[in-house]
């Protein structure tokens, strides 16, 4: 299926308007200082363990951080008895 295809079907254009209004309100969002983005490298970002091939011990850390399991750092130890694996 192509883009063109895709697009040119209502989905599409609704979801494209929509998109649009978003990114409209967190522009708008940023220029009152409403917020302030900030970058997250790889080895922080905790949707890496959904969406990418990561090796194991980095998936595992980066689950026990999604699911609240241990705070986001490499040196505290994930289960308790100082084991990151």
């Amino acid at each position: 299926m192509t883009t063109m295809f895709v697009s040119a079907g209502d989905r599409g254009a609704k979801k494209s308007v929509w998109l649009r209004r978003r990114i409209a309100v967190l522009r708008e969002g940023q220029e009152m200082d409403e917020h302030d983005p900030k970058y997250v490298g790889t080895s922080d970002m905790a949707a890496d363990a959904f969406t990418k091939n990561l090796p194991y011990p980095a998936w595992r850390r980066l689950m026990n951080y999604a699911t609240n399991k241990t705070r986001m750092n490499k040196d505290t130890p994930v289960n308790g008895f100082g084991d990151n694996a």
